[in-house]
């Protein structure tokens, strides 16, 4: 584990990702990298996911079976406990317009699906601060 990612051990990450392969990928990167993942293959999932705790993040799919991502986006930032979370989006659609719906929507970052092992890394270190401590 290199210094980097010791300093996010114990970070949570709602992942918001309907594909099982999807989050399989995810489990096997950022587990041993020292984060907590959180799965939400759905909103509803998400939403609820969110009532019971705050993450540290969240890594959001913009195409979910019960709607768009980016309105969790839009609620994440309307809400005063999850307003300052880290949004990034996963999308395999990166053509410019809906890049810049998604930054409107709330998004910080996004990430291109397929998602590469090591730009996921690089985005959670730089989204998420060292946590000294832990």
């Amino acid at each position: 584990m290199t210094g980097a990612e010791a300093g996010a051990r114990g970070a949570t990450i709602l992942a918001v990702e309907d594909e099982p392969l999807n989050r399989r990928l995810l489990h096997a990167v950022l587990e041993p990298a020292g984060y907590r993942i959180v799965d939400a293959p759905s909103l509803a999932a998400a939403r609820e996911r969110l009532r019971e705790e705050t993450p540290d993040l969240v890594l959001l799919d913009l195409r979910l079976p019960d709607g768009s991502g980016l309105d969790l986006a839009r609620e994440i930032r309307t809400t005063e406990a999850t307003r300052s979370l880290p949004v990034l989006a996963a999308t395999a659609n990166v053509m410019p317009d809906v890049l810049t719906e998604a930054r409107e929507a709330g998004c910080d970052a996004f990430l291109s699906k397929p998602i590469s092992p090591g730009a996921l890394l690089a985005e959670l270190r730089r989204w998420l601060p060292a946590r000294a401590g832990q």
